[in-house]
């Protein structure tokens, strides 16, 4: 294994730029895969987890690319048109493709330069979006993993303002607080975070009624007049997600969902997406996994929580190599 300089020339002029990893031996299949990192996370992303990956998958015989997009990590450019203060309106754009073009550049000459025969993708929160975004620009893509990724945008996000695993501590937590000058002048001047603290009282209330799933079920079904085209409630899902699988599941591509246990986008995918388009009778049945790692965070930070992850990953992968 041995790994190299990556660059892929924009027509603006910029350079985008990363890092492939290349196995020392890969048969005869020369499979390459890219890692896309999360938002805008250079591409070690959290924890070194892409270095991890594109040295695990290496070993296995794939070729491995991680890059930063424009105006992230070692790439040139910066990313335009988006204000630092408002990190919502950031995420919405990550979510709904801005970095989709730079990537699908990087996987064209990815490609060419190593005479690669097939093409997979590996996201991470929002790279696992621009990961299902390539999808439908390059057709070839032949498996997708998609890790820990939104179903909502941040905007419109109606999922739970605290995921039940964290609800306990934080109620708790502001419970101290309620002797506390200080804590009441946030609350009183705005400064507080009103959306969390009413949902933490009522999930304690709740809770104690023994009906916390009466108020999970709620936030799942809220905006239930919110109608697609087939009839099915959105939930404000994000648009584009329920789009862009469909579009790849006709194309007979692979998909493998993992999620984090401790994680709102868990929530939001378990509750808004799976149930629309992953439910018994719905059709793609066989072409995608759908994965848990126990105890983990959205950043699988724990040790544990990274093995199992990278287990999962190469369990999956290595089925590829067979074919």
């Amino acid at each position: 294994m041995r790994e190299d300089v990556f660059s892929a020339l924009h027509e603006n002029g910029d350079y985008i730029r990363g890092i492939v990893t290349i196995p020392e031996s890969n048969g005869l299949m020369n499979h390459g895969v890219i890692i896309l990192g999360a938002g805008v996370n250079p591409r070690q992303s959290w924890h070194r987890l892409s270095v991890k990956i594109a040295r695990l998958l290496s070993n296995a015989g794939f070729y491995a690319l991680r890059i930063d997009p424009r105006g992230v990590g070692d790439s040139d450019g910066e990313i335009e048109n988006i204000d630092p203060q408002q990190l919502e309106g950031f995420h919405d754009k990550v979510q709904t493709g801005l970095f989709t073009y730079d990537c699908q550049l990087a996987l064209t000459k990815f490609k060419k330069d190593f005479n690669l025969n097939s093409l997979f993708i590996i996201g991470l929160c929002g790279g696992a979006l621009t990961g299902l975004y390539l999808t439908e620009i390059i057709r070839e893509i032949r498996g997708l993993i998609y890790i820990a990724g939104p179903v909502t945008l941040t905007t419109l996000d109606v999922s739970l303002p605290v995921h039940p695993a964290y609800a306990r501590n934080m109620f708790y937590s502001y419970l101290k607080k309620v002797l506390n000058p200080v804590a009441w002048l946030r609350f009183l001047s705005g400064k507080s975070e009103y959306k969390t603290i009413f949902f933490l009282v009522r999930h304690k209330i709740y809770q104690f009624l023994g009906r916390e799933k009466t108020i999970l079920d709620r936030y799942a079904q809220r905006d239930s007049k919110n109608i697609n085209e087939n009839g099915d409630r959105t939930n404000h899902l994000n648009p584009m997600i329920p789009k862009a699988f469909l579009n790849y599941m006709d194309q007979c591509g692979d998909i493998l969902f993992i999620n984090a246990e401790i994680d709102q986008a868990s929530w939001g995918f378990n509750n808004l997406f799976a149930p629309m388009y992953l439910t018994p009778g719905k059709p793609y049945k066989g072409r995608y996994n759908i994965e848990m790692v126990k105890k983990s965070n959205h950043t699988f930070s724990s040790i544990e929580a990274q093995k199992e992850l990278l287990s999962l990953i190469l369990n999956w992968m290595e089925k590829f190599n067979k074919k």
